[in-house]
């Protein structure tokens, strides 16, 4: 965090320089010095909504220009859609300064409106050569994820045909035996729940609350000791009755029931002994509570660890089963129809769930904000679970085929299994260890760096000057009004868009930071799951913190550099992405990632993050991976690692308003533009919930009468409504 002075916090020396931005920017706007001092501080908030909420900016925009109202906007606050139109006007003013702007905009007719006129969308593709720079663009991403997810998916599969290639090889169990397991992670499964569980459960019981609090009263008691023996000798009897060799060989010959009995017994006596001994040792330093309450927490978070492991075990079992049935089916002489049946269904549902994902995604927002139960995102977050496991499934069969198969690739037929194995896992070996450690490439695999250039060369390239569609238009400019074309000043670096210096508002602009894990406990983040990170050409702010932005060589190493204009845009219009804020569900991020809908951006963690040291060194070794991993999870956290995940802004406030409350603007002018076609103002609500419990700001809603008495011009102007009639939008017109 950059330093201020001894006695003033980031914060406020940020909003100390944007005062006094703003009072510069008053100036250049014609104001006199008393005028500049005295005005209330005005903000304009363009909200989020994609194309149409930057259609409808404009449209704002272009009224206050005629007005020649936008010299009194000090903040321009925008979010999404919101964020093309607000980043266009300040790239106008600052080229063209504040009055030409306003000229230009409040004009009928332009080269900058038929501009966007002609390719405000540019962002759908349309016709058969934009569609198929989309396709192309779009099977790169997706050919990227599954490459990472194959050699991913490859080591689970390896993992899982292990036991097979021992067995293979070293012959440790009678295979006739054993023929009747579906799995042998089955009995693996079992074997780790006899270890562990009983040890775990004991040690819990033999820790009771209802002991003396005391610490100096006794901390042996006879039943333990009593119950302690009984365990020892009834794992001795029966150890020393079969013998070892007995119990490895009955284990060899698939009867695990006496060698499962006797390990489960040896278990809790390990369990009740610790316990005790734990207990008596540690009474010396703390109070008996505080030692029990210790470690009974510990006990719990290694059962559920424990538990989990076991699941694990039993889930590679029967993918394990299921991935060996299948392939004897498809290599046999007559699959059933099923199989290839389904394989092709399959294909037409990945293709159709392909075309609808931006309509699901939007229905999964409007319910989630209606806080309803719709069936529909409920469907999508099972059928991304599905597909995840579906798509393993795939890989394992797959990894089957390789390793054990040779009747189909006759070229195999001299390698053993465990050559085949070796190789495969060498691949990937070397795959991770030449990739892990290139952090872009997370963004690079993604759909970002397609959607920061067009929306760049659609809407901030009116202020380049070299295109000639702000400035007078000569011959040499005709090939640059080609929008596909890329030319340089179409974008601009964060730190230099400052369109208060030519008299215009500080823009600043909403993304939202994921966090769906909290912090300090790893637990779920069941809220919010996100906080807003603002940024402008002075810093970026999360709650309480202050970046400031830093160039050259020293912005690199903290990850300090601000980035450009458009990525920041790009990044707060991030609908689509495998993080959503308080949106983000498991299943709902595996079906953004599988499917290669990747819009959010990961960037260096401006802050210094303390971390384990096993955690720093993979964070440091393998971030690339790590990445990935988030993003199929649906797992962030936030500020606490190096790289933190951006997404929409309006997946924490839609409005842009919260920035602004935040800077205690004494007016603020919201230009609601989502896609709310019930009159349900599920963005406002979300706005005066999250402004009274972060920033204890009331908003409140006038009647009209009242409304129309306070802010009503004189005659037919202006009409009124409340937010109740709005919803009349056929007899009633009005804001």
């Amino acid at each position: 965090m950059a330093a201020g002075s001894s006695t003033r916090s980031a914060q406020d020396q940020l909003r100390r320089d944007e005062r006094a931005a703003i009072l510069r920017r008053r100036r250049r706007a014609g104001l006199g010095n008393a005028q500049a001092r005295q005005l209330p501080t005005v903000g304009l908030a363009l909200s989020g909504g994609g194309v149409r909420s930057a259609t409808f900016g404009l449209g704002l925009l272009r009224g206050l220009a005629e007005q020649r109202l936008l010299a009194r906007v000090d903040y321009l606050s925008t979010i999404s859609g919101g964020g093309y139109v607000g980043a266009m006007l300040g790239r106008l003013v600052s080229v063209l300064g504040l009055e030409q702007a306003q000229q230009l905009l409040a004009a009928g007719r332009s080269d900058m409106l038929d501009w966007l006129r002609s390719n405000g969308r540019y962002l759908t593709p349309a016709g058969a050569r934009d569609v198929g720079i989309l396709i192309v663009s779009y099977l790169r991403a997706f050919l990227a994820v599954h490459i990472e997810a194959f050699f991913a998916l490859a080591l689970v599969a390896l993992a899982v045909t292990l036991p097979h290639l021992l067995q293979d090889g070293l012959r440790l169990l009678d295979a006739t035996a054993w023929e009747g397991w579906p799995s042998p992670w089955f009995a693996l499964a079992l074997l780790w729940s006899a270890a562990a569980l009983p040890c775990l459960l004991v040690a819990y019981w033999a820790a009771p609350e209802t002991r003396s609090p005391d610490a100096g009263g006794r901390h042996l008691y006879p039943g333990d000791i009593f119950l302690l023996a009984g365990l020892l000798v009834l794992a001795l009897v029966l150890t020393w009755n079969a013998g070892l060799a007995g119990l490895l060989q009955a284990w060899r010959r698939a009867e695990p029931a006496l060698p499962l009995l006797v390990l489960a017994l040896w278990s809790a006596a390990v369990g009740h002994a610790g316990a005790m001994a734990y207990l008596a040792h540690s009474h010396l330093r703390e109070p008996r509570q505080l030692t029990v309450a210790r470690l009974r927490s510990r006990l719990t978070y290694g059962l559920r660890n424990a538990l989990l492991w076991a699941l694990l075990l039993a889930g590679a079992g029967a993918l394990d089963w299921a991935s060996w049935t299948l392939l004897l089916l498809l290599t046999s002489s007559a699959p059933p129809d099923w199989v290839w049946g389904g394989l092709g269904l399959g294909s037409a549902l990945l293709l159709v769930l392909r075309a609808l994902a931006p309509v699901l995604a939007q229905l999964a927002t409007q319910a989630q904000a209606r806080h309803t139960l719709a069936l529909g995102p409920q469907l999508l977050n099972l059928g991304g679970h599905l597909g995840g496991l579906v798509l393993l499934l795939a890989w394992l069969v797959a990894v089957q085929w390789w390793v054990f198969d040779t009747t189909q690739l006759p070229a195999l037929r001299g390698f053993a299994a465990w050559m085949r194995w070796a190789a495969l896992a060498l691949l990937a070996l070397l795959w991770w260890l030449t990739t892990a450690r290139l952090p872009q490439a997370a963004n690079a695999s993604s759909l970002a760096g397609f959607y920061q250039a067009r929306l760049v060369r659609a809407w901030l390239a009116v202020g380049n000057r070299r295109r000639g569609i702000c400035t007078p238009f000569t011959p040499a400019d005709m090939r640059r009004r080609n929008v596909t074309e890329v030319v340089p000043g179409d974008d601009v670096e964060l730190m230099q868009h400052r369109p208060e210096a030519e008299g215009g508002a500080l823009h600043l602009i909403g993304s939202c930071l994921n966090q769906t894990r909290d912090d300090a406990s790893g637990l779920f983040n069941a809220d919010r799951k996100g906080q807003l990170a603002i940024a402008s050409a002075r810093a970026l702010e999360i709650g309480p913190e202050v970046v400031r932005w830093e160039q050259g060589d020293e912005a690199q190493p903290q990850g300090r550099a601000a980035g450009t204009l458009g990525g920041w845009v790009a990044v707060s219009g991030a609908a689509a992405a495998p993080g959503a804020g308080a949106y983000t569900s498991r299943g709902w991020a595996l079906v953004m990632f599988l499917l290669g809908i990747r819009l959010g951006r990961w960037i260096a963690a401006p802050l210094p993050v303390d971390l384990p040291t096993f955690k720093d060194w993979l964070w440091r070794r393998a971030p690339k991976p790590l990445m990935l991993w988030s993003e199929a999870r649906a797992t962030f956290f936030g500020m606490a690692r190096p790289w933190w995940y951006l997404s929409d802004g309006g997946h924490f406030d839609n409005t842009g308003v919260y920035a602004l409350i935040k800077r205690e603007c004494d007016f603020i002018i919201l230009s609601d533009a989502s896609a709310d076609p019930d009159y349900r103002f599920a963005d406002i609500e979300n706005l005066v919930r999250k402004a009274r419990i972060d920033l204890d700001a009331e908003i409140e809603f006038y009647a009209r009468q009242e409304a129309a008495r306070f802010l009503s011009l004189a005659g037919d102007g202006l009409t009124v409504l409340s937010p109740d009639e709005l919803a009349d939008n056929s007899t009633r017109r009005g804001v």
